[in-house]
C-alpha cells in the first residue's frame, strides 16, 4: 500500500486544478493565477494534509504513533489555512471542500489499487 502515498500529491494537483477550474468559470476567463495564489476553492493546503493523514491511518493505523503526529499536524495547517492570525486565507467552506477532497482521493484510490 505504499503507492498510496503518491496519491497525496494527487490530491493537491486536484484542488489545484478544481480551484483552476472554479476560479475561472466565474470569472468567466481562464485564470492560471489561481494555481499559484493563496486562498480560493477548494483549500490545497486542507486537500494535502488531510489525503495525507488518511493515507496514514490506512497503512499504519490509527492508533500508531506515527499516525498522531500526522493528526496534530494536519490540524495545525488545517487551522492555520482557516485563521491564520490577522490574515483569513480560507473559509470554512474552502477548508471543508479541501479535506473531502483530500480524504475521497485517497480512498478512491485505495479501492483501486
Amino acid at each position: 500500500m505504499q503507492q498510496l502515498y503518491w496519491f497525496v500529491i494527487f490530491a493537491w494537483a486536484i484542488a489545484q486544478l478544481l480551484k483552476l477550474l472554479i476560479d475561472s468559470f466565474r470569472s468567466r476567463r481562464f485564470r492560471a493565477v489561481s494555481v499559484v495564489r493563496l486562498g480560493g476553492m477548494p483549500s490545497a493546503h486542507s486537500a494535502i494534509v488531510s489525503a495525507l493523514v488518511t493515507a496514514v491511518g490506512m497503512n499504519e493505523g490509527v492508533s500508531s504513533t506515527i499516525f498522531i503526529v500526522t493528526a496534530v499536524f494536519s490540524f495545525i495547517v488545517v487551522y492555520d489555512a482557516f485563521a491564520h492570525h490577522r490574515v483569513r486565507r480560507h473559509t470554512l467552506p474552502q477548508v471543508i471542500a479541501g479535506v473531502i477532497v483530500g480524504v475521497s482521493t485517497i480512498l478512491i484510490a485505495s479501492f483501486l489499487l
